[in-house]
């Protein structure tokens, strides 16, 4: 009968009987029954095989197989592709059943002849660490580090592999780091094979010696990390190791001078793998300290000016544009768009010359940045950044649509709105920003939307900035964004400072804004509205002045709710002296605004980290 018209019970009958065949003792001799072999695995469908049959082809061939026949294999395409397809589903969550063929699949390639052809997979070199980091039995750790050991010797035999026109990744590593992100085998022969504390980070033994970290294995690692990490479904818990080890990685980088700027200088490919790492660790933030990720924001920043680049999964595509933008300043348009459904708002900077693209992506990037690490309830979320088919392929910034616009557009059709729990939507989003290390740097109403449910949220972070700290001095690379910048209606009287030209954004000056704001809100005009041009206004600044205080005949004070209480908090919030304004924290916990009654229906973003890990995974 054809094998197109046999049924499938036909079809596995006539694979099985052609399988004992040729993993007889007297097939496994010739290359040709090995290629015979691998033709009926193939013809029948290699991935589709189940544990049983692939546990009888692999000891079939570990224990009767010639040193021809696996000479052959070593050298065969179709059969090295087997193995590497085989590893891949062994490593595999998702297929975990098929975990007990590793150790087998490990002893095959140990058989193997250590050709420079098989030295120069690096689909085996990676698949072969991974199930060292894996860690699933001993004899799956030891029988690995003895192929690493083996594959080794050979490196520093082949004369090809050390030459100048082997790969890099070969020749910069050999194979002897690769035992540095396993489980190390103890003096008495054990393996410490225990699952990794969250409060570690990595396993004891891989922090021990990732302590001795070269710049130039840091991609190796990083990409091992990451491959790891896919391979647990990118989870963090004390049975995964993948994001754990990421993590020790990235912090021996950011608190090691000379990593770091080994870091900062790189380009390309190198550059896009860190970056991404950064972000995909920054995705959990329960799970790393609030220092460490200031300066995981802080080097995503850096690397990305330097480079032009930021992380893959922040890039949005099937975005739909309206013909014509919604809105428009002087600094960009704001289009309404569509995204998985639903609308968002779309950002578009303006250009006016072919030269302003790198600054502008530059621009772009840094609020991308900055902005997708942000997740409260007070804060615009951020859905990422979307290329536009235009003839300078502009960034764009996507977030939600608002329909009730910005906080001072909203209060002219809701006059009646609570005003004072708007201001407390305000600063308890300062708060947050400031807890996690970020100025905003541009706080003014126009800049605080409406939801739909009438709380206050914070957008616009193109001039925020990650505050400093000690790693940021071990580059020349200096953040010039962190002088000021930001509206001259709204900004503190120490950036005019005529003697300093650059006067740092501090979180004070946040406090300075946010009376600003609180001013609009209050009275529903802009801070010194009796003063049309922005340079009397600076002067006035200077000389001590403050915005002017509502007579109690105002609608401020009549309508919109200002009491004395109110404006002692604007005065305490503007004074001169900067460390003589509050914190945010402690203006949150002031009665004028705790005390308030909120009626407004109870509302949370949808978790954005979930969407972006999400965002990796399909990426």
């Amino acid at each position: 009968m054809p094998l197109a018209m046999a049924s499938a019970g036909e079809r596995q009958h006539n694979f099985d009987e052609s399988l004992s065949n040729l993993l007889n003792p007297g097939s496994l001799r010739k290359p040709l029954d090995m290629l015979t072999l691998v033709d009926l695995i193939e013809s029948h469908g290699h991935r589709s095989l189940d544990l049983e049959t692939r546990m009888r082809i692999l000891t079939g061939i570990n224990l009767g197989a010639s040193a021809e026949y696996f000479a052959a294999w070593a050298s065969s395409t179709p059969a090295m592709r087997l193995v590497r397809d085989w590893l891949r589903d062994a490593l595999n969550p998702l297929k975990s059943q098929l975990k007990p063929t590793l150790l087998l699949l490990l002893q095959l390639l140990q058989s193997l002849p250590t050709t420079d052809r098989l030295l120069e997979n690096r689909d085996l070199h990676d698949l072969v660490r991974d199930a060292i980091i894996d860690g699933s039995s001993r004899e799956v750790v030891a029988s690995a580090n003895r192929l690493f050991e083996q594959w080794n010797r050979s490196f520093q035999n082949s004369p090809h592999l050390r030459s100048q026109n082997a790969p890099k990744w070969v020749k910069r590593r050999g194979f002897e780091a690769n035992k540095l992100l396993g489980l190390e085998t103890n003096r008495d022969g054990n393996v410490d094979s225990s699952p990794p504390s969250p409060s570690q980070g990595a396993p004891s033994q891989a922090l021990h010696q990732l302590s001795d970290l070269q710049a130039q294995d840091l991609p190796e690692y990083m990409e091992a990390a990451v491959r790891l990490a896919r391979n647990e479904g990118f989870q963090w818990t004390e049975h995964t190791a993948g994001l754990q080890i990421l993590y020790e990685v990235l912090k021996q980088v950011v608190y090691t001078k000379e990593l770091y700027q080994h870091v900062l200088s790189m380009q390309g490919e190198s550059s896009q793998l860190v970056l991404d790492s950064l972000q995909l660790l920054l995705n959990y933030p329960s799970c790393i300290t609030v220092t460490d990720r200031g300066h995981f924001v802080t080097a995503l920043i850096r690397l990305s000016n330097r480079t032009d680049l930021y992380p893959t999964c922040l890039a949005l595509k099937e975005v739909e544009l309206a013909r014509h933008p919604f809105a428009a300043g002087s600094f960009g348009d704001v289009y309404r768009g569509t995204f998985q459904g639903q609308y968002v708002a779309v950002k578009v900077r303006k250009l006016y010359a072919t030269s302003e693209v790198s600054n502008a992506i530059k621009s772009v990037s840094k609020e991308a940045i900055i902005w997708s690490q942000l997740s409260h309830r007070n804060l615009l979320p951020f859905y990422g950044v979307y290329h536009m088919d235009d003839a300078y392929n502009r960034i764009c910034m996507v977030s939600p649509w608002m329909d009730n616009g910005n906080v001072s557009d909203y209060l002219k059709s809701h006059s009646s709105s609570n005003r004072i729990l708007l201001i407390a939507d305000v600063v308890s989003g300062i708060q947050y920003l400031h807890e996690n290390g970020i100025i905003h740097g541009d706080l003014k109403a126009v800049n605080i939307l409406v939801t739909q449910s009438g709380h206050a949220c914070l957008a616009d972070f193109g001039l925020s900035k990650v505050s400093e700290c000690s790693a940021l001095s071990w580059t020349s690379i200096r953040d010039t964004s962190t002088s000021s910048g930001g509206s001259i209606r709204w900004q503190a009287p120490e950036l005019f400072d005529p003697e300093d030209e650059s006067s740092p954004l501090t979180m004070k000056c946040d406090i300075y804004s946010f009376s600003c704001v609180c001013y609009e809100i209050m009275t529903g005009r802009v801070p010194f509205y009796e003063y049309t041009r922005d340079a009397t206004v600076m002067m006035k600044v200077m000389a001590g002045l403050k915005p002017s205080k509502p007579t109690p005949q105002d609608d401020a004070y009549k309508q919109f709710g200002l009491t004395e209480a109110i404006w002692g908090l604007i005065t305490e919030c503007w004074h001169e002296n900067p460390a003589m304004r509050p914190d945010a924290a402690d203006i949150v916990r002031c009665g004028v605004l705790s005390s308030q009654h909120d009626p407004r229906p109870d509302f949370d973003w949808n978790n954005t980290s979930r969407f972006r890990v999400a965002m990796t995974i399909l990426s």
